[in-house]
């Protein structure tokens, strides 16, 4: 099980990236985050990926694409974790249950500090 280390930063950190070939879909096995900064840490998760084009079932009209992956702050918030200063936070699989990601996936925090430490388990399915 692949895991990744990021700090916080407000404008997002790559965790990881489907590459071409792979599978598109992945899960969060754990979560930790240390934070030894003297404030509160608010750490959140983003998917950002884009959507493919479609028709709509009941007039047949063509839905545009809807891009969440142009820029950090465009993507899908899919966790997200409030940690006090000098606290350590840490998730389970069972914790995580549902948090699937579909593509880029980015740790973002409220503040720049490396005294915030965060750690991804993850797999592909």
């Amino acid at each position: 099980m692949p895991a990744i280390r990021a700090t916080a930063n407000t404008s997002g950190a790559a965790l990881w990236t489907p590459t071409s070939g792979s599978h598109w879909k992945a899960k969060l096995d754990g979560l930790k985050i240390d934070n030894q900064s003297p404030n509160a840490e608010k750490i959140e998760l983003l998917d950002c990926f884009t959507t493919d084009p479609s028709k709509t079932n009941a007039a047949g009209a063509t839905q545009n694409a809807e891009d969440f992956n142009t820029i950090v702050a465009s993507g899908k918030i899919r966790l997200q974790v409030t940690v006090p200063p000098a606290e350590f936070v840490s998730l389970g699989e069972e914790d995580l249950k549902g948090h699937d990601f579909f593509g880029t996936v980015y740790v973002r925090g409220d503040t720049v500090s490396s005294d915030c430490v965060v750690v991804a388990q993850y797999h592909h399915e």
